[in-house]
């Protein structure tokens, strides 16, 4: 039988079978042989004086390992078992698959895999302190092991592993791990990863950390702490997530998310996002959304603010955004468009007040708090001088009786003249409004307004427009030294809410 592994247990002296099945390895009349293989139960041969020097021995199988269907963590290890090939030879990589026994030692040195105080069984030895100069192979290390290149271990860590370049471990890594530019932990990290460039564990484990300069991977479980500088990708993130470009998990809870570009959850549970461009989560709750760009959530129980857009199936919060979108709205839009399939409110209105004889304004967001967008223009006197308006307001809304409602609106516009106008001319407006419904979602609307003009009394342009525009000037005529003017007025409308 070909490529079986052969060691004495106390030397760790080992050697090959070779294609025809034999093989020679000097032994002490106190040796124990050891004759290992992959799927075969080990031969065990205690030599004496009187043993032969020639021996045949027989192996026999083990049960097999049932085939499964490769998983993501499968497709990560690639990376781990290219790496290991690249640094091992075939009889090195035999004999640690073969054998089986536990053989440990509390201290090595090595310079390569193969060149060492464990010879060639480094791959099936347990070490307490491991010393490689360049890169070392084992089974496990229990309290230190460091390597100038890279550390290739079989099985398990705990303790400290750091190498100037790579950490490879296939199996639980429970303490810290740091290299210079890779971690790989092949099942179970519960402790810290730091790398310069990649952190890859194929389980989390909650109480766990990964710190790298660009990438952070966990396929699988629950992890604690992911901070990157470029990428996180993780299963589910029960505290912390930042990357300078993108986060994402399957399953978020009871943390944050922190990305300068992107933040994507599946589901999300009581959790917090900020992101310079977007964040979104699959379904679930979410508490707080902050992003340059937009935000997108399933149900939001607290505040989404965006540079751009907002959007949630549910809204039992706030939203503050240039264009908010609600499914089902339970709690307030702030923003300049606001839409809602149930439980908002939008309504085109068209009036007439004292100063401007043809306005058009649209509302939305929800009867309790809407923002207002409006226009006017004072059409009995088109021409060079015409007398013109737009701004943004915000308002209420309140039911008195079936038919009966009343409106109170603060509204701010920028008056110009003839042209558009940079001079400082800024009409304040409070308006109170009865409200009385005449059928379906049309409303007849009217009621006093008290109004602010802002004028530069520097300008001297501002006398004769603040002598158009106030015809009864309430306030002293120095009232914050000769910016404010004041009068009441009125306003009346006709409004189609839908």
């Amino acid at each position: 039988m070909a490529g079986v592994t052969v060691y004495d247990r106390h030397t760790l002296r080992s050697t090959t079978t070779d294609q025809n099945g034999y093989y020679e390895l000097p032994v002490t009349p106190q040796s124990q042989i050891v004759v290992s293989k992959l799927d075969y139960r080990d031969t065990v041969l205690q030599v004496s004086s009187q043993t032969p020097r020639f021996v045949k021995l027989d192996l026999y199988p083990d049960s097999l390992p049932q085939p499964r269907p490769a998983s993501l963590r499968d497709q990560v290890n690639r990376t781990s078992y290219a790496l290991e090939e690249f640094f091992l030879k075939t009889s090195q990589q035999l004999s640690a698959l073969n054998v089986q026994d536990s053989l440990h030692r509390r201290f090595q040195f090595s310079l390569l895999p193969n060149v060492g105080t464990n010879q060639r069984l480094s791959g099936s030895v347990t070490n307490d302190i491991s010393i490689n100069l360049l890169a070392g192979y084992s089974r496990g290390n229990r309290v230190l092991e460091l390597a100038g290149l890279g550390n290739l271990t079989r099985e398990n860590m705990t303790g400290l592993q750091a190498a100037g370049v790579f950490n490879n471990l296939r199996g639980n890594a429970a303490g810290f791990q740091a290299a210079g530019v890779y971690n790989y932990v092949g099942d179970t990290l519960t402790g810290v990863q730091a790398a310069g460039v990649v952190n890859v564990a194929g389980y989390g484990h909650k109480a766990a950390f990964q710190a790298a300069g660009a990438l952070n991977l966990v396929p699988r479980g629950r992890f604690g702490i992911q901070v990157a500088g470029a990428a996180n990708l993780a299963d589910t993130i029960t505290a912390f997530q930042a990357a300078g470009a993108w986060n994402s998990a399957r399953v978020f809870l009871n943390g944050a998310q922190v990305a300068g570009a992107i933040n994507h959850a599946g589901r999300a549970d009581a959790g917090t996002q900020f992101a310079g461009l977007t964040n979104s989560v699959g379904r679930g709750v979410i508490r707080a959304q902050v992003a340059g760009l937009g935000n997108v959530a399933d149900t939001l129980n607290g505040i989404q603010v965006a540079g751009l857009f907002n959007r949630a199936r549910c809204l039992r919060g706030t939203q503050i955004g240039v264009i908010n979108f609600a499914g089902v709205n339970r709690g307030t839009q702030i923003g300049l468009l606001n839409f809602s399939r149930q439980g908002g409110y939008m309504a085109v209105e068209a009036s007439v007040n004292d100063l401007l004889w043809a306005n058009l304004a649209f509302h939305s967001g929800t009867r309790r708090l809407y923002v207002t967008l409006t226009a006017g223009v004072d059409s009995a006197a088109i021409g060079d001088r015409t007398l013109w308006a737009f701004g943004v307001g915000v308002g209420t809304r309140t039911r008195l009786a079936a038919r009966l409602g009343l409106s109170a609106d603060l509204v701010h516009r920028h008056l110009n003249e003839g042209g558009f106008d940079n001079a400082v001319r800024e009409w304040e407006q409070l308006a109170v409004a009865l409200q009385l419904r005449i059928a379906g979602g049309l409303y007849l609307s009217g009621g006093p307004t008290f109004n602010l003009l802002i004028t530069d009394p520097d300008d001297a342009d501002s006398p004769g427009f603040r002598s158009r525009t106030v015809k009864k000037n309430v306030l002293p005529g120095d009232a914050a030294d000769g910016w404010l003017s004041g009068w009441w007025g009125w306003t009346a409308g006709v409004k189609w809410a839908f």
